[in-house]
């Protein structure tokens, strides 16, 4: 797993978005419960448009550690870019 979710960083930080995002669903549908790789998905997600699954994947993130600002962060950002009369 540790293979697929390094991959799936080096795709994306060659601005290969949309091929890192199934390595990603698959490292958390085998580790669920790592919230890096929920945070990275959702990040990706958000990225790519698709706000639903970025909400959905950064909610469970924050409630796996709900310590970490960064999560918080981009679970705010995809809330305003969801529903962006909230922010103003």
């Amino acid at each position: 797993m540790q293979a697929k979710y390094n991959l799936a960083f080096v795709l994306w930080r060659d601005r290969e978005t949309e091929r890192g995002i199934p390595l990603m669903r698959e490292v958390v549908l085998k580790r669920p419960e790592l919230a890096d790789a929920r945070y990275e998905l959702g990040k990706a997600l958000l990225k790519i448009g698709d706000l639903k699954g970025a909400i959905e994947s950064l909610e469970t993130a924050a409630k796996l550690d709900p310590t970490k600002a960064h999560i918080h962060y981009q679970l705010g950002r995809a809330y305003l870019r969801r529903w962006p009369q909230v922010g103003r």
